[in-house]
C-alpha cells in the first residue's frame, strides 16, 4: 500500500515535470522558428526541439500506425503542407519529383509493401538539416536511407544508391496517420528528444546542428597569416 500510496503522490509531479520540459522545448522551437529571437548554438537547440514533433495535413484516405521500422496499416497520401523535419512546410515546399508519376512527399502503405518519402526543396531548412528520407517497406518493416541533393536545384534530388546511409531519426519516430479526403499525421520522436537534450551539452548524435558545422568548419581553417608564415619562414 505504500508503494501505491507513493507512485499516487508522485505522478502529478511527474507530469508537471513532463508537461514544464515540453512547455521549454516549445518555447525554444518558437524561438528559433519565428522572428530569430535566437541564434547560433540557441537557433541549434531550438531547431533540435522542433525535431521532436510533427504535425502535418494532406490529401488521401486510410489509417496507419508506425514505431520505428516497424508500420501497419493501409493508408495513402501525398502531404501539403504541416510541421515535418523541424520546419514549417507548404505544398511548394514539398514538392521535390525524381518521377512525374511519383509525388515528392508521399506515403503509401499496404503493411505487406510500402513506399514513403520526405523530400521537402533543398532550400528549405528541413533540408538542409539533412531531415529528407526516402523508405521502402516488406512484411511490416521498412528501412530508410537519405537521398542525395543535386547541385541543380531544377533537377530536386539524385536517386542514385545510398545503401548503406540510413537516415537514422527515422527508426525513432512513433506516428500516427488517418483520413478520408483530407489526412492528417501526427508524431513523436524519442531520438530527437535525446538530441535535443544532448545537444546543450556540444553533443549532435543526428548531426544536424548547422551552427555547431559551421564553427567546426571555420575551426578547421587556417588562418591566411599562418599560411604565409609557413610559406615563407623568413617572414
Amino acid at each position: 500500500m505504500n508503494i501505491l500510496a507513493f507512485i499516487r503522490e508522485a505522478c502529478p509531479k511527474i507530469k508537471l515535470g513532463l508537461t514544464t520540459q515540453l512547455v521549454g522545448i516549445a518555447f525554444s522551437c518558437l524561438c528559433a522558428l519565428t522572428s530569430g529571437c535566437a541564434t547560433g548554438y540557441l537557433a541549434d537547440r531550438g531547431r533540435d526541439g522542433a525535431d521532436i514533433f510533427t504535425a502535418s495535413v494532406g490529401v488521401g484516405g486510410g489509417a496507419k500506425a508506425r514505431v520505428g521500422p516497424v508500420r501497419v496499416g493501409a493508408f495513402f497520401a501525398k502531404e501539403k503542407a504541416g510541421f515535418r523535419g523541424g520546419d514549417f512546410l507548404k505544398n511548394g515546399e514539398m514538392k521535390g519529383i525524381p518521377f512525374d508519376w511519383f509525388p515528392g512527399t508521399v506515403d503509401i502503405d499496404a503493411t505487406i509493401s510500402s513506399v514513403e518519402a520526405f523530400r521537402p526543396l533543398p532550400d528549405t531548412l528541413a533540408a538542409s538539416r539533412g531531415k529528407q528520407y526516402f523508405a521502402q517497406g516488406l512484411l511490416g518493416l521498412s528501412l530508410s536511407s537519405w537521398p542525395a541533393i543535386m547541385d541543380d536545384p531544377e533537377k530536386n534530388y539524385a536517386w542514385t544508391a545510398k545503401t548503406w546511409q540510413q537516415h537514422l531519426p527515422y527508426y525513432t519516430q512513433i506516428e500516427v496517420a488517418v483520413g478520408l479526403g483530407g489526412t492528417l499525421r501526427m508524431g513523436f520522436n524519442p531520438g530527437e528528444l535525446v538530441d535535443f537534450i544532448l545537444g546543450w551539452f556540444g553533443i549532435d548524435i543526428f548531426g544536424d546542428d548547422l551552427y555547431a558545422k559551421k564553427q567546426k568548419g571555420e575551426s578547421n581553417q587556417v588562418p591566411e597569416d599562418t599560411v604565409r608564415k609557413l610559406a615563407d619562414p623568413q617572414h
